[in-house]
């Protein structure tokens, strides 16, 4: 009788294995596999390391494993035919995710901000539909006719080949660049200093991100008071950017190199950061250096040149970080009628929840317009006793626009309204500052990484004429507007010209009236490419952009 009961024991273990290995491969592929993968492919766009991904995606797959275990032995006892129904709703489960997360991603938006009209994606709804309607026809049939021994057998090979492919398969990726498992900086971009200013000498640097000039000027045309906010300042309306989106268009008109596709990102930063006039220049005076800008914050340089980056110690609220994970495995590997609910703002996708080495929570800087305007109306200007360089990053006019002019929040924004609302950002740091008595001494700059022109926001062409306007050290006269061929790439010998003194209307060797060739790169992030364009005639003049030929 025992020997009857432990055969029988044994054979129900068994046949329990197939809902073990279908629920390892399961939770492995969607916890696991899917965020360390996601963080492969995009490791230099966050601000955390890999062996975070690795520890939260273990807790979570070890969470959803128990889980997933524990229904089935529920389902088993409470009917066989439902648990080999779940059996097959599983496999089905694990074939849906694999294809959808892996092969249905070509047109995948890009978590930029931009607002996604899911509209525009019916096609792709219509074919994640249809693999993921297969899938559950194909779980039926196999639970309805194969039977009992050919659905344990299929579920288990289906398991155990899964597994093996998703182990090897992120082994290849992770060791294909070793830069991948590099230990995070534990840096964190602070806003601390923010409104920190000295009453010897600022240079402030106000970035409006996606302002167009050719937009920006029909607007200061048409309203007199835009003249009174910049008055003393020259927009340089011709001005030529050097990149279409802001990861290459800062580095690149702060620091002065090009990037050419033929270095790693962090490499570039670091390149440029050594080799820069700038910085060069505010390190040999001793200046309160604080920069408002994500993109540096991976740096281990950033820690010594910039006073607002903090070295990190662990994240303050662990299951923001697990949702943001799950969110973006959502966006990846869930059907398309169900990635708009996964989507994230790149500002989400960050160190918002992390503490010090002393253990305090951070004060993280928003690049948003209203916060950074909350935030401004609500903090006192304080006197630093060094002379103080601020870079300000905002999110300008970028996408979606959803501000009026007075920095309201509005249902349906347009292009123009946000420009405005950038502008009276703009006008409110440095209204600060005159009331400080901080104005005259100081160099100010309001520019754009890039503009947008033509029907589509996210196209690099387009994109290559963002405003310009350059106040100088106690400059004062009524607001004027240059028409002198300049480009981003002119701005680190500027910076030099207006630290020595010279005044906004004076800091290029290029005037009016001037003929000169331009260079603009336009990167395609999908294609990893970048496309080298000129242009002599006027930025704003897309017929005059040539493609030269040579990809990067």
């Amino acid at each position: 009788m025992k020997k009857t009961e432990n055969k029988n024991e044994h054979r129900n273990q068994v046949k329990f294995i197939p809902a073990v290995v279908i629920s390892a491969a399961l939770t492995v592929l969607l916890f696991l596999y899917a965020p360390l993968i996601i963080y492969s492919g995009n490791y230099e766009d966050f601000t955390f390391d890999i062996f975070d991904v690795l520890k939260y995606g273990c807790l979570l797959t070890a969470v959803a494993m128990m889980v997933l275990i524990g229904a089935f032995t529920l389902i088993r006892r409470l009917s066989d035919k439902l648990y080999y129904l779940a059996l097959a709703i599983a496999l089905a489960g694990f074939v849906g995710f694999f294809v959808q997360g892996n092969f249905l991603i070509r047109d995948l938006p890009l978590m930029d901000g931009t607002a996604v009209n899911w509209t525009d994606y019916s096609s792709a709804k219509i074919i994640s539909a249809a693999v993921w309607i297969i899938a559950g026809f194909a779980a039926v049939l196999i639970a309805a006719f194969a039977g009992k021994d050919n659905l344990e057998k299929t579920v288990s090979s289906v398991g155990c080949f899964g597994l093996f492919f998703l182990c090897v398969s992120l082994a290849l990726t992770i060791f294909s660049d070793p830069q991948i498992v590099e230990p995070s900086t534990d840096t964190c971009m602070t806003a601390d200093g923010f409104l920190e200013l000295s009453e010897n000498e600022n240079f402030v640097i106000i970035m409006l991100d996606s302002v167009d000039a050719s937009h920006f000027n029909s607007i200061v045309e048409n309203d007199p008071h835009y003249k009174d906010v910049f008055s003393d300042f020259t927009f340089y309306k011709n001005t030529m950017a050097g990149y279409p989106f802001t990861q290459y268009s800062v580095p690149f008109f702060l620091f002065g190199q090009w990037y050419e596709n033929n270095e790693t990102y962090s490499d570039y930063l670091s390149r440029s950061l050594q080799e820069s006039l700038l910085m060069k220049r505010l390190t040999e005076d001793e200046y309160d250096s604080r920069i408002f800008f994500d993109y540096l914050q991976q740096e281990n340089i950033s820690r010594d040149l910039f006073d607002n980056f903090q070295t990190v110690r662990e994240f303050k609220s662990p299951d923001l970080f697990c949702k943001m994970l799950l969110k973006l495995v959502g966006f990846r590997y869930l059907p398309y009628g169900l990635k708009q609910y996964c989507e994230l703002l790149p500002e989400n996708i960050a160190y918002d929840s992390l503490k010090t080495n002393d253990g305090e929570e951070i004060d993280y800087y928003d690049i948003g317009v209203r916060a950074l305007y909350d935030r401004i109306n609500s903090t006192d200007i304080t006197f630093s006793n060094r002379s103080c360089f601020r870079f300000i990053c905002t999110e300008g006019a970028h996408a979606p626009f959803n501000l009026d002019k007075d920095i309201n929040e509005i249902p349906d924004g347009g292009y123009d309204q946000s420009i405005e609302a950038a502008i009276t950002l703009a006008d409110a740091y440095i209204s600060k500052m005159k009331d400080a008595g901080l104005y005259d001494n100081s160099i100010i700059i309001v520019l754009a990484d890039h503009g947008i022109r033509g029907d589509n926001p996210n196209a690099g062409t387009g994109r290559q004429n963002p405003i310009l306007l350059i106040k100088g050290k106690n400059e004062h006269h009524p607001y004027q507007v240059s028409d002198a061929p300049i480009s981003h790439e002119d701005l680190p010998e500027a910076y030099m010209k207006l630290m020595d003194g010279e005044k906004g209307d004076a800091c290029f060797s290029w005037n009016e009236g001037d003929s000169r060739t331009r260079r603009y790169m336009l990167s395609v992030v999908k294609e990893n490419r970048i496309y080298e364009y000129s242009s002599n005639g006027h930025a704003s003049d897309l017929g005059m952009m040539i493609e030269s030929g040579t990809v990067y």
